[in-house]
């Protein structure tokens, strides 16, 4: 089973580009003051529940990068990179 960790505060949204991709990147802060780096490639998505009668009832959401900051990928901290590198 997944370990649910909970997450007080995000400090900084970005919309990275290296080459032909975009990436959405969260850095936030757990409750003991850990950081997360959460990496998305799309910020819309569908959320599949079952209504009072058993059916399928779709929701469509998106993940909120308004305020986000764009920049490229040489531009972030180096702990975002490392971060992002294990993934690109």
């Amino acid at each position: 089973m997944a370990k649910t960790i909970q997450v007080v505060d995000v400090e900084k949204k970005y919309i990275v580009r290296k080459g032909e991709k975009t990436l959405y990147v969260e850095v936030a802060r757990t409750k003991d003051g850990k950081p997360i780096v959460s990496v998305f490639k799309t910020i819309k998505n569908v959320i599949v529940r079952k209504d009072e009668r058993g059916r399928n009832e779709k929701e469509d959401w998106e993940q909120d990068f308004k305020d986000a900051e764009e920049v490229d990928y040489k531009q972030l901290p180096p702990e975002i990179r490392r971060a992002l590198s294990r993934l690109l």
